[in-house]
């Protein structure tokens, strides 16, 4: 799977996520990414790791309406 089938599946997973917390259908509060997703990322992003944990946590935040 290349990198970019690999963004656009963790993108629409998000968005996915997204959904389903709006809607109060989650029962979970959390959602697992392996380390070595959040790295990758983080290299095409140019950012750290460290920098895209944030960013992705903020990517999850429910949008307030």
């Amino acid at each position: 799977m290349s990198k970019e089938e690999q963004k656009e599946i963790v993108g629409k997973l998000l968005k996915e996520f997204n959904e389903i917390h709006k809607k109060g259908l989650a029962k979970a509060n959390y959602i697992h990414l392996s380390a070595k997703l959040i790295q990758e990322r983080a290299d095409e992003e140019g950012v750290t790791f460290d920098e895209m944990v944030k960013i992705i946590e903020e990517e999850l935040k429910p949008k307030q309406r």
